[in-house]
């Protein structure tokens, strides 16, 4: 894993953006989401938002997701099976990680 310098004045600045993975798997069957994150969202609340993201992206397009193994079989898993879709991507959740911080943009 690469490491990078996690400074908690920037991560509260809404200069900058907090890029995550966020892992899910059911089984061995499993999919990685990156998305990023901006404004003051300092530490755990980083992840929270960064499944919110993830799950707004998905209901937005379908409530589907589509998890591979190894062998690259896949599992279809219908997030919206019970009604509440943000609920059945947060159960199969086994990973959230801040990868990168960067600058929204250039200082002027």
């Amino acid at each position: 894993m690469e490491q990078f310098v996690y400074d908690i004045n920037d991560a509260k600045s809404f200069d900058y953006v907090q890029n995550v993975r966020v892992r899910i798997q059911m089984w061995e069957y499993s999919k990685e989401y990156s998305t990023s994150v901006g404004g003051n969202v300092p530490g755990f609340g980083i992840f929270e938002c960064a499944i919110g993201n993830i799950v707004d992206e998905i209901i937005r397009d379908e409530v589907i997701v589509s998890l591979h193994n190894a062998a690259g079989e896949r599992l279809l898993v219908d997030l919206n099976e019970e009604g509440k879709p943000e609920e059945a991507f947060m159960q199969m959740v086994v990973a959230v990680e801040i990868t990168g911080i960067e600058r929204k943009h250039a200082k002027e």
